[in-house]
Formats: structure tokens, C-alpha cells, sequence
């Protein structure tokens, strides 16, 4: 049955695409963002200016509304959950929170880790610019269950790629592989999951009418263990050989304040989303889109981050000239 549906964010990447196949279904779509990023819509897209993080704002553009499913899709903080469950009305049956696998704030672990792992402990190696990000995350996970306590869905992805990723991962490695001069990594952070966004996408539609998803978080990821070598074999194809990752053991760079822009996400257990049957599409499927989207898009969240090629290369000539 068609339903009424709030999504906030929904400009750009998952939430754009989720909107728009929303909209494709026969549901009423509303988003809700500050416009910063898009002016255009799909026809039948209705579009609420409004910044989340001011209540008055909320209270005004939701008023007279009737919504009955919400997608939060960049709610990064506790705060940001309660004004909004100030403001939405009182016809809402099921609010869907996007998370992220950072809130187990592990930075490898061989076997995919269950729902009830996300604990708040961090071990040592964790990623230490993605620490405040995860621990924020799990607080807004905490507001979503104090709040919609019975219509609560929590999806946790990983790492999502594809075309239309405005952080720039893929960019990110492609400019590295441009020079030939290799690309610094972590050497024990595999295996590791990732999701497609089209994946991404199609598991948050599964939510809906979906009674074992109501108060309850859910892992969703590519169930198969990815790796380096596979990855950027997928992506890049002639543009990459093995020899021009630098494996570094991770303590070795957090000894010299290297960081990549983000974190990979540990193995994860998907297994209370097997009733979906889901299907998830293998990185060669997918790769040379997202490949070619982000050379026709270059900027990007990370784009601060090209500027420390300089640094990063001393520290492979620094590593390969170690005795090992």
C-alpha cells in the first residue's frame, strides 16, 4: 500500500536514490534538508527547506502534516533525533534510522560481528578520527529506541560505494593510482564488508510492512569478505596491478599520524535480514561506473585529503626502505 513518507536528507547518494524509488513505488515523498545540495526533484517529489538542528524551523515546516513512515538518513547525534521526534506527528508507524558499522568501533575482525557487539569499547587500533563520529552515531541510535521504541528500525551499513558518493573513496584511490607512486594502507584491516548504494537502497525499502524489522537494528551488508586486491581490481582494472599497495602495519602508521579519510568497515553478520533475500552485487558489477561517475565529479568530502600525497609518499619510501 502507498504511504505517506518523510525522508531527511534525500539530496544526494542513498537518500536521492531511495527517494526516487519511493516515488517509482506510488508513495507520497517529502524531503526534508536545507537545499544546499539540489533544486531540482523528481516530478511527484515534494521538497521542505528547513535545517533539522532548529526546532522552530521543524515545528513550522511539519506542521500539518500526516507521515507515517520516516527515513532519517543524516541524523549524526542523540540532539538531532529528539527535536525531530519533538515535531513529527503523531501519525508516524515506523521510523527507519540509517546507521553505520563505525559503531562497533573495531578495526578488524575476521568473522562478522552480531548486532549486540556494538558495546561502546573501542579497541586500541580504531580508527581515531572515526571514534567521535561512531560514539555520536551510537548515541543517536540510543534516542531512536528511547523515542520510537516500538516502530524503531536501525539498519547498520558499511562502507557504501557506487556512483553518485559525493565523500569521494573512490576518488581518492584513483588519483593515488594516476601517479603510479602506490597507495599507503592498512595491512591488517582485511578482511572487510562494503555494500552497493543500489543494495543499500533496496534493503531499506525491505523495511517497509516488514514486522520482524520493527523495534530492531539489523546489519545489512554484502555477506562475502572483500578485499584489497579485489576491490581495486574491480574498479580500476587496467589502471591497477597488486604491487602499488603499500600494506604498512597499522600501529607503524598511527605511529606517524597517518590516517586514510576513512575507515573500513569490519566483517559483518547479516543474518536477521536473510527473510529478505536479498541479493548483493559483486564489486565487478558495479566498479567501473562508480569509477567513471567520480572522474566526472571530483569534488568531494575527502578532497582536503589529496593535498597530503607529498606526506604520504615519504612514508612509502620510508616503509619500503625498512629492513623487513
Amino acid at each position: 500500500m502507498p504511504y505517506n513518507i518523510l525522508i531527511l536528507g534525500g539530496s544526494r547518494f542513498h537518500g536521492y536514490l531511495l527517494a526516487e524509488q519511493l516515488n517509482s513505488a506510488g508513495h507520497s515523498v517529502t524531503v526534508l534538508n536545507r537545499g544546499n545540495f539540489r533544486t531540482e526533484w523528481p516530478d511527484g517529489v515534494r521538497h521542505i527547506r528547513a535545517d533539522r538542528n532548529n526546532i522552530a524551523e521543524l515545528r513550522e515546516r511539519l506542521a500539518q502534516n500526516a507521515f507515517e513512515i520516516v527515513f532519517d538518513n543524516n541524523a549524526y547525534n542523540s540532539q538531532q533525533v529528539s527535536l525531530l521526534a519533538e515535531t513529527l506527528p503523531e501519525s508516524v508507524q515506523q521510523y527507519v534510522l540509517t546507521s553505520t558499522s563505525a559503531v562497533y568501533m573495531r578495526h578488524v575482525s575476521a568473522t562478522g560481528l552480531c548486532e549486540d557487539a556494538a558495546d561502546a569499547s573501542c579497541d586500541a587500533l580504531f580508527h581515531p578520527q572515526v571514534v567521535s563520529y561512531a560514539r555520536n552515531k551510537l548515541a543517536a541510535e540510543a534516542a531512536v529506541r528511547h523515542h520510537f521504541p516500538d516502530i524503531h528500525t536501525i539498519l547498520r551499513f558499511p562502507n557504501i560505494f557506487g556512483a553518485g558518493d559525493f565523500a569521494g573513496k573512490v576518488q581518492y584511490f584513483d588519483l593515488r593510482l594516476a601517479d603510479g607512486k602506490g597507495i599507503l594502507l592498512e595491512d591488517d584491516a582485511e578482511p572487510f564488508s562494503l555494500i552497493w548504494v543500489d543494495d543499500a537502497v533496496r534493503a531499506m525499502l525491505c523495511c517497509i510492512d516488514d514486522e520482524q524489522s520493527r523495534a530492531t537494528t539489523l546489519n545489512v551488508a554484502d555477506p562475502r569478505p572483500h578485499s584489497y586486491d579485489e576491490l581495486f581490481e574491480s574498479i580500476f582494472h587496467a589502471n591497477y596491478a597488486p604491487q602499488m599497495l603499500v600494506r604498512a602495519p597499522t600501529p607503524w602508521l598511527r605511529e606517524r599520524d597517518f590516517r586514510l579519510p576513512f575507515a573500513w568497515s569490519t566483517m559483518l553478520d547479516g543474518s536477521k535480514t536473510a527473510h529478505w533475500g536479498l541479493s548483493f552485487s559483486p564489486p565487478s558489477s558495479w566498479g567501473p561506473e562508480a569509477r567513471d561517475w567520480s572522474r566526472t565529479n571530483p569534488g568531494s568530502t575527502m578532497q582536503h585529503y589529496h593535498a597530503q600525497r607529498p606526506g604520504e609518499l615519504a612514508l612509502i619510501a620510508e616503509f619500503s626502505a625498512t629492513p623487513k
